[in-house]
């Protein structure tokens, strides 16, 4: 909290010195940077034809989700950086590529928490023009018992992701107990998804879940698997 304190001094017959307190917040600050690129080059490219605004967007959050308005400043596109002045507070920070009047999107990105109570923040984004990302989330459910378990139950530390096309293949791993995850960046295509869950690199599902012709799309969309239970064998 910083505070001001202006004091009007006024000479009379006797001096009379009046002190106005006033208290007030310094704002925070969210420095977004944004780029896009070809991902089947690796080739940085320019903003797209007909899309010549950047609406960065902040929505503070807290324990129990989303609160208040979403906050949104507009950049020109080419300037590939903008800087937010907010309240202190926790936000989650993405960008939409737009048209000037905002009628027609061209992309979303991936959105990030940022902490701006104590310190700024720096946001980045980039946006493929050919590619995107798969999102999924989990539980796991005992073979036996048909119950839902704890990650610690199951002695279970990692969520494995194989997606693999005919043409390449890339793993992710997410930590079990985040029960969602966004894996990295794929060319738009169809890909089959294998699931596992394993303790280290031990597995513990006895074969991967296998989910076939799922669709990356390009823009930089995410496409949802879906919620999937991993069964645990043995319990």
């Amino acid at each position: 909290m910083w505070k001001t304190a202006l004091s009007l001094c006024l000479l009379s017959q006797a001096a009379a010195c009046v002190v106005v307190d006033e208290s007030y917040e310094a704002p925070a600050a969210i420095s977004s940077r944004w780029s896009f690129l070809d991902l089947a080059t690796q080739t940085p490219t320019s903003c797209p034809e007909g899309f010549d605004t950047v609406a960065v967007n902040h929505q503070a959050i807290d324990e129990f989700g989303p609160y208040g308005p979403v906050f949104i400043d507009l950049y020109d596109c080419t300037a590939e950086r903008g800087t937010s002045l907010l309240d202190p507070a926790v936000y989650e920070t993405w960008i939409e590529v737009t048209n000037h009047d905002r009628t027609r999107l061209y992309a979303s990105s991936l959105s990030s928490v940022l902490d701006v109570v104590e310190r700024d923040a720096t946001f980045e984004a980039e946006i493929l023009n050919d590619g995107g990302y798969f999102f999924l989330s989990w539980d796991l459910v005992g073979d036996d018992s048909n119950r839902t378990l704890a990650c610690s139950d199951a002695r279970v530390t990692t969520i494995v992701a194989s997606s693999s096309s005919a043409t390449s293949m890339e793993t992710d791993e997410f930590p079990c107990r985040d029960e969602f995850g966004v894996t990295g960046a794929f060319l738009a295509g169809d890909y089959t998804v294998s699931l596992s869950a394993t303790n280290g690199e031990r597995p513990v599902t006895s074969e991967p879940l296998q989910l076939d012709s799922r669709a990356i799309r390009d823009r930089n969309r995410v496409t949802d698997l879906g919620h999937v239970s991993l069964p645990i064998p043995g319990k």
